[in-house]
């Protein structure tokens, strides 16, 4: 099959721009943005006088490929903590660090480059982020002692679930099964096309008319829909009930299914990692390099209320076009003018501002879109009581079915006795490469001594409706309602001494960065919403530029976030 070049690259404000369409789709090859963006700058242009809004991992990406051109960056951020969604939490006593766990962003898939290009460019070590251990529980209708992750097919079994076959499958593979029959409906051009402004046949008319067709179904369907009504293998409310639990699929069940496959479709490669230190390591070593130049500054607690393109006459000089930004802080109300604004706060924050060249289809886009919530609580034990008897493993994951969904375990003192899935989920060779499924197996404490010492981890991992219950809890509350729940499958969380420390987060209360954890398109947003989200400010001479996961399609992850700051960066640079 051949593409056809110019026609089927992606448009000028999306945050692939630059990215070409191959004959196959790739996803390494989606996640390699143009780099470094010093072939976009003129060098003997005057330098620029940028404002970014927003200090999260899009406004500092943006920054930070700003600054390192020269340009001078004036970064706001309304809290006083840069980060955005990455929230690393850190137990200390007595000025010490104990342990830490993540109240944001955990971990980043193998496909995702720039994030991985970034940490090798700030000296930032990676580890092995365990998703499968085939000695974790899945903890379902309270059977006691809990099921192991190595015996799915005993829960399987007893939940008496309808299947093709007389053989009993991973709730995983039902649902890869379910993906890939929507996306073998779609060409390579639609599968590239979904990461583009929309969903609609390009001018060259390359895309298969068929394949349009099933991208405007999916566009309509929700995952439920889909899974009950869809072709393959449709699934009683009872079915989706279990494998959506036991995948962590069923709070995304009122999305769009188009939102789900994307975020199928760009994440082909199971394997994950994590950054040693903490992953807002990211954030701390980006704020140093910004600054570091010396005329780059972060303002924190400063909100942005105003940004509008403005025409300064000067003599002799003709008009300047600038960009007058309006800001608060303890200090009172403050205005600047700017050569570009680059806006990366979230939607939500970001409609907030007043833009007086905003067009009203923008403002709708901004105020409509769907976010969706989530919610983590952490646990500092007086040891790892997760690496003893009786539970015996390192890393990975416990899923269940009630109301705290699923607790993770550290990785860092983790090492594999078991190679291979461990009798867990059956591992596929991977569609794009042939290469291993995942880095599965059984896993367990490495360093007795680390054991002993007191340890942290993710108690509670909620998201969909039931983070908007937790959300409601107060602090003691919430509290109970964790070791109620978790208690069930680690009882000795219940022994005097154990527990030195509980710390809890719900994006939905928090204002900064904004209501919910990261966008998630519910049926018709993505044709609805996409472009407009893209689209810069004024329309005929843009000088504000949008970044943020909610503006890069595939949502939720680093890499989101990081790519779309470049991108917006990239548009400044290239500006005359």
């Amino acid at each position: 099959m051949k593409l056809c070049g110019a026609a089927m690259r992606y448009e000028e404000n999306n945050t692939y721009r630059g990215i070409e369409w191959k004959p196959r789709f790739y996803a390494p090859d989606l996640f390699s943005p143009p780099r470094p963006l010093s072939k976009f700058d003129d060098p003997h242009q005057k330098r620029k006088q940028v404002c970014v809004v927003g200090a999260g991992l899009a406004g500092l990406a943006a920054a930070y490929e700003l600054s390192s051109l020269g340009h001078e960056v004036a970064i706001f951020e309304t809290s006083d903590r840069p980060g955005g969604r990455v929230y690393t939490h850190r137990f200390v006593k007595a000025g010490t660090e104990i342990a830490y766990g993540e109240l944001g962003a955990m971990r980043i898939p193998e496909d995702h480059q720039l994030v991985f290009d970034y940490l090798k460019e700030l000296g930032l070590q990676r580890r092995r982020f365990i998703s499968e251990n085939s000695r974790t529980y899945m903890y379902f209708e309270g059977k006691q002692p809990p099921y192991r992750r190595s015996e799915w097919e005993a829960l399987m079994a007893d939940f008496r679930l309808r299947t093709q076959s007389a053989e009993v499958r991973h709730p995983d593979t039902i649902i890869s099964a379910i993906a890939e029959d929507a996306k073998s409906r779609l060409s390579v051009e639609a599968l590239w096309g979904m990461f583009s402004s929309s969903l609609q046949q390009p001018p060259s008319g390359t895309w298969q008319a068929r394949a349009l067709e099933w991208l405007s179904t999916y566009e309509s369907q929700t995952l439920w829909q889909h899974v009950s009504l869809g072709r393959y293998a449709p699934l009683t409310a009872q079915e989706w009930e279990a494998i959506g639990r036991f995948t962590l699929n069923l709070p995304f069940e009122r999305a769009a299914f188009t939102q789900w496959l994307i975020n199928n479709v760009a994440l082909q490669n199971p394997n994950k990692w994590e950054i040693k230190g903490g992953m807002s390591a990211l954030v701390d070593k980006l704020v140093e390099k910004i600054l570091s130049d010396g005329q780059s500054r972060l303002n924190r607690n400063c909100t942005v209320i105003e940004i509008s393109a403005v025409d300064r006459g000067t003599t002799g000089r003709g008009v300047e076009k600038k960009v007058e930004v309006v800001w608060k802080c303890q200090l009172g109300v403050h205005r600047q003018d700017f050569d570009y604004v680059v806006c990366a706060a979230p939607a939500p924050a970001t409609a907030r501002i007043r833009f007086p060249q905003m067009t009203s289809n923008k403002y709708e886009a901004l105020t409509n879109i769907s976010y969706f919530p989530s919610a983590k609580a952490l646990i500092l034990c007086d040891k790892r009581h997760w690496e003893f008897p009786p539970d015996s493993f390192a890393g990975g994951a416990t899923f269940t079915d009630l109301g705290t969904q699923q607790s993770w375990y550290p990785s860092d003192n983790a090492r594999r006795v078991t190679e291979g899935n461990g009798g867990d989920v059956p591992n596929p060779p991977q569609p794009e490469s042939g290469d291993p499924g995942d880095i599965g197996g059984t896993f367990v404490a490495e360093d007795k001594k680390l054991s002993e010492e007191p340890g942290a981890f993710l108690a509670a991992y909620m998201y969909g409706p039931t983070a908007q219950h937790f959300s409601s809890l107060d602090k003691g509350e919430r509290f109970d309602f964790v070791i109620q729940n978790v208690s069930q499958y680690h009882p000795w969380l219940k022994w005097k001494g154990a527990i030195q420390g509980f710390e809890s987060y719900s994006w939905d209360d928090q204002s900064s960065p904004g209501g919910g954890a990261y966008a998630f398109f519910s049926p018709g947003e993505f044709s609805r919403y996409q472009r407009l989200l893209e689209q810069p400010l004024p329309a005929d001479e843009p000088r504000i530029f949008f970044a943020g996961e909610h503006v890069a399609v595939l949502h939720a992850w680093m890499q989101s976030a990081l790519q779309s700051g470049v991108a917006a960066a990239r548009r400044v640079t290239e500006a005359r």
